[in-house]
């Protein structure tokens, strides 16, 4: 569950110094004072119930923090929610589908497979999403498959 903890995890300071920046320093103290009581609950919960309802609880008001803060963008910029849920979403997908299969997955693959398999879903899915770190990632791939290969030949001279 912390996984998807660290999804939004930029996002809230992000947010937070456009408040400031654009001078709604006012509005920014309000919606932190409102996000660290959200951020109490999990407190009460992981007592009586365990670390693991501590953990969803936990996760669960960090994304209410980060939705109240979306919420705020819209109001005060125009920025509209939809936009700003895609502009989380889009990027994260291949990894959330990725906990999805590795929450359903019926039978067992070692977790360092899993991990090996998921770098070049990963990577074409951000090769597909035009996206400019894919672009260099590859370009180095590339030119270390060809360092590679030129230390692999054979010298014939």
């Amino acid at each position: 569950f912390m996984v998807f903890r660290l999804l939004s995890a930029p996002l809230g300071p992000l947010m937070g110094k456009a408040m400031l920046a654009k001078g709604y320093s006012k509005e920014k103290f309000r919606i932190s004072q409102l996000q660290r009581l959200i951020m109490l609950t999990p407190l009460p919960i992981g007592y009586y119930y365990g670390v693991e309802a501590f953990t969803i609880t936990l996760v669960v008001a960090k994304f209410a923090g980060v939705l109240i803060n979306m919420v705020l963008m819209e109001h005060l910029f125009g920025f509209k929610f939809r936009n700003q849920l895609v502009i989380l979403v889009k990027p994260n997908l291949p990894f959330v589908a990725l906990i999805l299969v590795y929450v359903i997955m019926p039978f067992s693959i070692p977790g360092l497979v899993k991990a090996v398999l998921f770098l070049p879903v990963y990577l074409a899915y951000y090769y597909l999403l035009k996206d400019e770190g894919a672009y260099l990632i590859y370009q180095e791939i590339r030119r270390m498959i060809g360092l590679i290969k030129q230390r692999l030949r054979p010298i014939n001279s």
